[in-house]
């Protein structure tokens, strides 16, 4: 269905999330080439329309190879830079309960970035205390 022809002006992506595996990442190579054709296994061809991208979200590339490397952009994000955030909002939003979600979010916003600025930055309401010296 993402690979059909369409005539909308918009780009379609095919995620894949997870560590790179050495074997099947190298059979990626022709479909992230200029011609977009991927050959699967048994033989048969697919080629991507041009309205289609892949997109791969990996926590290292350790089995990619230079020929997979130099076909794709990297954007790096280092664990650090992202902080708690993004963990905490797909914790919350895997909650069913939406009475939850919120409860949750209102209790986390009340304390969590104080509380954590207080360690962190030593300031509490606004005015600069000493830091903690330990964090658990």
């Amino acid at each position: 269905e993402i690979n059909q022809p369409t005539d909308k002006k918009e780009k379609r992506y095919i995620l894949f999330d997870g560590d790179v595996d050495a074997l099947w990442v190298e059979n990626m190579n022709s479909v992230m080439d200029d011609n977009k054709l991927l050959t699967l296994a048994n033989g048969e061809r697919m080629r991507l329309q041009p309205h289609v991208a892949l997109l791969f979200e990996v926590s290292d590339l350790q089995y990619a190879s230079p020929a997979t490397v130099s076909r794709c952009g990297m954007v790096f994000v280092d664990p650090k830079n992202l902080r708690y955030q993004p963990f905490w909002d797909k914790w919350v939003n895997a909650r069913s309960n939406s009475f939850e979600q919120e409860e949750f979010r209102r209790l986390f916003s009340k304390y969590v970035p104080p509380l954590l600025e207080m360690i962190l930055e030593g300031v509490m309401g606004g005015r600069q205390v000493p830091k903690l010296k330990t964090i658990v």
